[in-house]
C-alpha cells in the first residue's frame, strides 16, 4: 500500500500551549466563549486556560481523540469504565495524570486534501477510524460521532499520516473484532513495555497493512486500537518506540493513555477541545 506524505496544516485556532485542565465537568459555549465548571476533589492548578474551541479544520491525521463522558452523552459501558478508573487502586499507576472522565478513543484519519466521506456508503475518506463496541463491535472507520474530545496530536506529522493509514487498513474491512472483556481487564493492567508487549508491538508491525490482521485473536477495544495503529506505523518507518508508544498496548486504558500522552511532551501536545454537535455529525451509524 503506498504511504502519501502528508500536507502540513496550518492551524488557524487557538490552540493551547501546556497541559490541558486535569478535571473538565462541564464545558459549554456561552456567547462565543467556554464556561467552565471543575470538579474540587484532587485538583491541581489549571494549566491551561482555552477561549476557543477547535474545529474539525484544526485537525490532522494521527490525532487522538478522547471522549470526554458527560451527563447527556452516556451510557451504561461508559459508565462502568469511569467506575473503573476512578478506583486507584485498580491502577498499576498510582501517580496516573489521565482524567477518570475519559470513556473512548479515536483517531482522526482524514487528511486535509482529501475529500470526506459524506455517507455510510459513500466514496472518500473516514474522518476517524476506532474500535468499537455497542452494535457495531469491531474496527470501524466512520464520522466522528457527538460530544466533548480531549484532542493530543503527534508532533511527527509523518508518523501521524502513516498511524491513520494503518488503522484505514484495519477498519475497512472490520476486520478486527472488539472485546469488552479486554476493555475492563486494561484497567487493572499493569501497561509496562516488557516482553510479551514487545512481541505484541512486533506483530502489529508485520501487520500493518493487512485488512484482517492475525494479532487481536481474543479481540482489541479503542485504546489498544490506536496504541497499536501507532506502533507498527512506527516500526515500519523505522521509529524506535519512545514514550507514550513504548507500552503495553492491550495493558493501556483511556486514562492511561492520556497519562502517556501527557507525559510525553518530546512525542505529542495537548492541541485542544472539540465539541462536536449533532448537526456536525456528517452521518449517523
Amino acid at each position: 500500500m503506498k504511504i502519501d506524505s502528508p500536507v502540513k496544516p496550518s492551524y488557524s485556532t487557538w490552540v493551547a500551549s501546556q497541559e490541558p485542565l486535569n478535571r473538565v465537568g462541564e464545558l459549554e459555549n456561552s456567547q462565543g466563549t467556554y464556561r467552565t465548571t471543575l470538579r474540587t476533589e484532587g485538583l491541581r492548578p489549571p494549566e491551561a486556560v482555552f477561549n476557543e474551541r477547535l474545529d474539525k479544520t484544526d485537525l490532522s491525521a494521527g490525532d487522538i481523540l478522547l471522549l470526554v463522558d458527560q451527563p447527556q452523552n452516556t451510557n451504561l459501558t461508559h459508565q462502568l469504565i469511569k467506575l473503573g478508573q476512578r478506583l486507584p487502586a485498580l491502577s498499576p499507576l498510582r501517580r496516573n495524570n489521565g482524567d477518570c472522565e475519559l470513556v473512548h478513543a479515536v483517531m482522526w484519519s482524514k487528511r486535509p486534501n482529501n475529500a470526506a466521506k459524506l455517507d455510510v456508503n459513500g466514496a472518500g475518506e473516514s474522518e476517524i477510524v476506532e474500535m468499537r463496541g455497542g452494535t457495531k463491535r469491531s474496527s470501524s472507520s466512520s464520522a466522528v460521532r457527538q460530544g466533548l474530545y480531549k484532542v493530543y496530536s503527534p508532533k511527527d506529522k509523518n508518523l501521524g499520516d502513516w498511524a491513520a493509514q494503518v488503522g484505514q487498513v484495519w477498519s475497512v474491512e472490520g476486520g478486527i473484532p472488539y472485546s469488552k472483556p479486554h476493555t475492563i481487564l486494561s484497567i487493572v493492567r499493569n501497561s509496562g513495555f516488557k516482553t510479551a508487549a514487545k512481541a505484541a508491538s512486533a506483530q502489529y508491525a508485520s501487520q500493518a497493512f493487512e485488512n484482517r490482521p492475525r494479532f487481536p485473536s481474543k479481540g482489541s477495544f479503542c485504546s489498544h486500537f490506536v496504541l497499536a495503529a501507532y506502533q507498527a506505523a512506527a516500526k515500519n518507518m523505522g521509529i524506535e518506540l519512545t514514550g507514550a508508544l513504548k507500552v503495553d498496548a492491550q495493558g493501556t486504558s483511556v486514562r492511561t493513555l492520556e497519562h502517556f500522552l501527557k507525559e510525553d511532551k518530546q512525542g505529542f501536545e495537548f492541541k485542544g477541545y472539540l465539541k462536536i454537535e449533532s448537526k456536525d455529525a456528517l452521518y449517523q451509524e
